[in-house]
């Protein structure tokens, strides 16, 4: 598959994750009270504080969904700079809010310890990649250092959808339902940090030998004599 291809797919999934996940937490929010606005009226009379955490942690995390793949288009980073970052920016701050009550979340996700820490991980390092990419534009004015570390960042993102796919995947092979949480609290992020990893050494050549070449080659070019 060419790159287009790979970033419409990962656009389509994305998306319908974004819109169809968070449809059952999100459309009864329509209903209200007299005084207050429908929204307001409906969280304080419905949710108690951890699921009103629930719900940000759900509305945010399919903004990040809706912005993310926007970001990995170089034909519209080129093309429009300001979407770019007016995109980027709602995304940074979507994952910031969906991280941060992920993590508060993840203390108690069911599936014990191990679900716990699954979850919790990927919230950590949700932040900190974006965290990192948000900095190498803004502070040093990195801009290739920016793309690998908000590609990271989206792969995290990415999870929402990987969890989707994995849980009723592992149901219907049989695994038990809490063994399936605690697997999906890992597998639905570790391996799409690896799949990122691999995918840009592959487009950069950048294998051990590779590299060593490179350099070789560009120290005899800068010294002939050599």
């Amino acid at each position: 598959m060419t790159r287009r291809i790979w970033l419409g797919v990962v656009a389509f999934f994305s998306i319908g994750v974004a819109l169809v996940a968070s449809a059952p937490w999100l459309l009864g929010l329509v209903e209200g009270g007299r005084d207050l606005p429908p929204l307001v009226a409906h969280l304080f009379e419905r949710y108690s504080a951890r699921q009103l955490v629930f719900v940000g942690h759900v509305a945010c995390g399919a903004c990040a969904l809706l912005a993310g793949p926007w970001q990995l288009m170089p034909r519209l980073r080129a093309r429009r700079p300001r979407l770019h970052r007016v995109t980027g920016i709602a995304y940074a701050c979507a994952v910031a809010v969906a991280g941060c009550m992920g993590l508060v979340l993840a203390t108690t996700a069911w599936g014990g310890p191990v679900a716990q820490v699954g979850f919790a991980s990927l919230a950590i390092a949700w932040l900190a990649t974006t965290a990192i990419g948000v900095h190498r534009i803004v502070v040093a004015g990195d801009r290739a250092a920016h793309g690998i570390w908000m590609t990271r960042s989206f792969a995290l993102t990415f999870a929402a959808v990987s969890l989707r796919v994995q849980a009723p995947l592992l149901g219907v092979l049989g695994v038990p339902a809490v063994i399936a949480y605690q697997t999906v609290a890992w597998s639905s992020w570790v391996p799409n940090l690896v799949v990122v990893h691999w995918l840009r050494r592959k487009a950069a050549g950048a294998t051990p030998v590779h590299r060593r070449n490179a350099r070789v080659n560009e120290l005899c070019s800068a010294n002939p004599s050599r």
